[in-house]
């Protein structure tokens, strides 16, 4: 408990004249002066008469006196003075504060339990409303309702809506930021008041932190009892427990980090674009004209949350600008693209040096220009995870538009059927290699590898031009194909994938 709430309390029945309030020390214990006392303890708030004591001895710090004081007196402390005869009267009240006060710590330990007991935020934010006496909502940094309690009727129509809605609007929370540019709130959690023009009803707010990043709000609406210093106390205990509650979701890479990793994980998580649009206007963050997806597969080592940490931090060296969060197991970067629609040689050299201490692949879908179809993207990089394993890949960068061609054989109905779209030439080669120890199955594989290149393909195999030559005339007689019939070629080439993805 603070002076300056006790303050507040006692302003409004009795007659008391604050000297200095400046101190925030809280507050312990209250205690009667005693004329005899040659010291006084920190923070403990002493009440009486300041005459009577030792003009000698160092004054409290915490002070309430029907003696006037000067500030100069007691530069580093806190002082107020008060009539003689509620001098009985204000100590009971004060007394009464701290037995309300010791009620408050009941109820916290109440809530802590709750949370250490795995109870849903649901139960645990209407016990917390219980104790309040009034509604209470809890947001997240971009103004997206997390929770609320439902055993109050809220009747604040703005919040109601919000509510309804599952996040405030774009108006909503550019007037909210009006009036916090002229509110001086608190770095940590202690409660402040909020009023809004449009609202008839007051905000207690508190901020809720996650190991000293703010992550959220809790805010008590003072529909149901008049706002009180027990509120007051209570509301950043409430914002302690919020804090262990929201940092056992699933979802709490969506709440916590920078705006840029939480703006992806809702990207890649949510359907409700409308507030993720919102988030980006009120926070002036223009999205990239051209991007993609790099996805990074939890593997390398054996503690998740330390690959996380690892991860994420050897990503953000290679690119600084990019979205990159935690989401289901991989760290997804949302990268912006150059002119060029590809990544720089730089970029693609630092991620190589990355294989595989970070991941044992890495993936990267297609580009694309619009930043709300990222989860379509994500998903292509998924395939490519799916494809490594069965294809047991390993150090490599993968790119979708090298595997796109397998990822629509992966949509056909019925895999088994697969085989009847293989070319029957195909076959006859590699019978014709069974009996006759000859490589023409695999000379005509590389010769589209190499894009009908003679001279290339022919290095590739290690071969002569005219053993080439002889190879491909032989492969035209058995199987009657025309190398030269686009159709044919693409036919064959299908196969080939066809063949591999089934293998």
């Amino acid at each position: 408990m603070q002076f300056r709430h006790i303050m507040e309390n006692l302003k409004s029945d009795y007659k008391i004249t604050i000297v200095s309030d400046a101190n925030v020390d809280k507050i312990t214990d209250i205690q009667l002066l005693d004329a005899k006392a040659s010291s006084f303890e920190d923070g403990i708030l002493y009440i009486g008469d300041l005459s009577s004591l030792n003009p000698k001895i160092l004054l409290p710090e915490q002070l309430i006196s029907i003696t006037p004081l000067t500030k100069q007196s007691l530069p580093n402390g806190n002082f107020a003075f008060i009539q003689p005869e509620d001098l009985s009267s204000v100590f009971n009240y004060v007394h009464r504060l701290f037995y309300e006060s010791l009620q408050l710590s009941n109820d916290f330990s109440q809530l802590i339990a709750m949370s250490i007991r795995g109870d849903n935020g649901q139960t645990i934010v209407n016990a917390a409303a219980q104790k309040l006496k009034n509604p209470v909502i809890v947001i997240d940094t971009g103004f997206k309702v997390l929770l609320y309690s439902d055993n109050f009727e809220i009747t604040d129509h703005l919040w109601k809506e919000n509510i309804a809605r599952g996040y405030c609007t774009y108006e909503f929370i550019t007037a909210v930021n009006e009036i916090m540019a002229n509110t001086v709130s608190p770095i940590n959690s202690i409660s402040y008041v909020l009023d809004c023009p449009a609202s008839p009803h007051s905000k207690l707010c508190s901020k809720i932190f996650w190991n000293n990043s703010l992550i959220g709000y809790t805010i008590m609406l003072e529909e149901k009892t008049p706002l009180n210093l027990m509120q007051r106390e209570m509301l950043p205990n409430i914002s302690y427990v919020m804090s262990d509650i929201l940092s056992k979701n699933p979802d709490f890479a969506g709440i916590h980090g920078s705006l840029k990793s939480i703006l992806l994980y809702h990207l890649l998580d949510d359907k409700q674009f409308e507030n993720i649009s919102i988030r980006m206007k009120a926070s002036k963050i223009e999205p990239p004209k051209n991007m993609c997806c790099l996805v990074a597969a939890c593997g390398t080592l054996s503690d998740e949350k330390q690959w996380e940490s690892f991860a994420l931090e050897r990503l953000c060296l290679v690119f600084p600008q990019a979205y990159i969060t935690h989401y289901k197991g991989y760290i997804v970067a949302l990268i912006a693209l150059s002119n060029t629609l590809d990544l720089k040689e730089t970029e693609k050299k630092k991620l190589r040096e990355l294989l595989p201490k970070v991941s044992k692949n890495l993936y990267i879908s297609q580009n694309f220009t619009n930043i709300f179809s990222c989860r379509n993207y994500f998903e292509q990089c998924l395939f490519l995870h799916n494809l490594s394993l069965k294809l047991d890949m390993s150090d490599t960068i993968l790119s979708y538009d090298a595997f796109a061609f397998y990822d629509l054989l992966s949509h056909y109905p019925n895999q088994k059927d697969l085989s009847e779209f293989v070319n029957p030439a195909l076959k006859i080669l590699k019978q014709y290699d069974e009996k006759n120890s000859t490589f023409l199955y695999e000379t005509l594989r590389k010769y589209i590898e190499c894009q009908y290149n003679a001279t290339q393909t022919a290095a590739a195999l290690f071969i002569h031009r005219n053993s080439l030559s002889y190879r491909m005339e032989k492969i035209e007689e058995l199987t009657r194909i025309n190398l030269t019939d686009s159709n044919q070629l693409f036919h064959i080439t299908s196969s080939f994938y066809i063949e591999n993805y089934l293998s």
